[in-house]
């Protein structure tokens, strides 16, 4: 089939397909190039009505590939670097509390301990303007993520599940690309590795899904996904 793309990069595909790849109305489709080929592949099934809604969070975050902040449904900047990267480490930690000396020394770890402490307040009072929400407490600070919810936390809750091949799946599409891999920071690397090796293991259980379904289609579609990020 050879079909010409508009300026919009819209495009209608054969109703035949709906048939092949057991689509709905309201379903979505993953779309890969490689080597000259695109691929195909239904990533999200359209909601039932009688599902059980989720959380509505003010503050959405991602954090694979590139730190991102949606407000209210609104794209919101954070100005500051070390501010994001402060909020990346505290969101990364899933709200832990930190000693404030102890985040000082990561995010300027080769600043002087007085100098690092003094950029370090600076940040959280360029953060007191921002929708982020920051809790000190005797010498600690953590964020509050209650109304925050992130890609990183939803990819954690689906590998949870990942025995179920629909969580591997949303959990797998949720990794465009390896943690901050666009924003990198010294403590970054840990992180990236405790994604990854959970991403590969992951990939790697539903490649052996669809090979024991003889759907060569499908597994092949994952195997390419493998090939990006080795």
């Amino acid at each position: 089939m050879i079909t010409k793309l508009s300026t919009t990069q819209s495009v209608e595909l054969p109703t035949t397909l709906l048939t092949e790849l057991s689509l709905k109305d309201g379903d979505f489709l993953d779309c890969i190039a490689f080597m000259g080929t695109i691929h195909l592949l239904p990533i999200r099934l359209r909601e039932d009505k009688d599902m059980p809604k989720t959380k509505d969070y003010r503050i959405q975050v991602t954090l694979f590939r590139e730190f991102n902040v949606i407000v209210d449904g609104e794209y919101y900047f954070v100005k500051n670097r070390k501010a994001r990267e402060l909020l990346a480490y505290l969101i990364s930690q899933n709200g832990t509390p930190f000693n404030k000396l102890s985040l000082a020394e990561i995010l300027w770890p080769q600043t002087s301990q007085s100098q690092a402490m003094d950029n370090l307040y600076k940040v959280i009072n360029f953060l007191k303007q921002s929708p982020f929400t920051l809790i000190n407490s005797r010498g600690k600070i953590q964020l509050d993520l209650s109304v925050i919810q992130c890609d990183t936390f939803m990819f954690e809750k689906y590998y949870g599940d990942r025995h179920n091949i629909e969580s591997a799946r949303k959990a797998i599409e949720l990794y465009e690309a390896p943690f901050l891999f666009e924003e990198y920071y010294e403590w970054t690397a840990t992180k990236e590795a405790f994604y990854e090796i959970k991403y590969f293991e992951m990939l790697d259980n539903i490649v052996q899904y669809y090979e024991s379904l003889h759907d060569e289609t499908t597994a092949s579609y994952y195997r390419l996904k493998q090939s990006i990020y080795t």
